[in-house]
């Protein structure tokens, strides 16, 4: 019966996922369970896609938007956008910040 529970399928999951990558930290789980995590409901995507399209170059929202189609939903990005804002924000400070610069394989909006 436990096995059908969604928050213990979800658990094991992320738990063989770091034992797979050989990494214990905090953070590190943080972000695994952040990949997992649905950020645009209404479409189903989840913050590994988004940070997957952000990487490949979709470095806007509109960017975002026409890549993976997040944001186009019923709600029209009223609950996602300023969570996916956010994210685009903390990958371009990281760029920054190590001194790297963005790709350039898709249009900035």
């Amino acid at each position: 019966m436990l096995g059908n529970c969604p928050d213990i399928r979800y658990s094991v999951r992320v738990g063989i996922f770091l034992k797979l990558k050989g990494k214990t930290g905090l953070s590190t789980q943080k972000q695994v369970i952040n990949n997992f995590k649905k950020v645009c409901i209404c479409r189903s995507v989840t913050g590994g896609t988004i940070m997957k399209a952000i990487r490949e170059g979709s470095l806007s929202f509109e960017a975002l938007r026409r890549a993976i189609r997040v944001g186009t939903g019923n709600c029209k990005a009223k609950r996602c956008r300023p969570k996916i804002e956010a994210q685009l924000l903390a990958y371009k400070e990281s760029l920054e910040q190590s001194g790297k610069k963005a790709p350039s394989s898709k249009a900035n909006v």
